[in-house]
């Protein structure tokens, strides 16, 4: 089995066992009938199975489609133990939104310790 067809596979059953309907990879994580704790609880499982940091904003993993997901799993796994995260690579094709203030920064880093 391929490691993209493992990852789909291993993906697919911790998504299902929250979805409230089927999933394709087109499907967002909210269009899946997940609520935010759903959302956070799979989040968590995740970073679990697969060894991978991902965003810790609820509201942008519910945007994520399946595919997402699986394009971020893979691409950090095979991200030979770099010092980035998976947010790293689902944001590094996005505008920035905001860079945070040198306060901003040191409070999330004070809070995430």
């Amino acid at each position: 089995m391929s490691k993209r067809m493992e990852i789909d596979e291993q993906l697919r059953a911790i998504v299902q066992k929250k979805a409230k309907r089927e999933i394709d990879f087109g499907t967002t994580l909210s269009e899946a009938g997940l609520d935010s704790l759903d959302i956070i609880e799979i989040g968590f499982d995740v970073e679990d199975k697969f060894k991978v940091d991902l965003p810790q904003s609820q509201q942008e993993m519910a945007n994520f489609t399946f595919g997402d997901l699986c394009r971020l799993i893979e691409e950090r796994m095979a991200d030979n133990g770099g010092e980035g995260t998976a947010r790293d690579v689902v944001t590094a094709n996005r505008t920035p939104q905001s860079i945070p203030t040198s306060n901003e920064a040191a409070i999330d880093r004070s809070v995430h310790q």
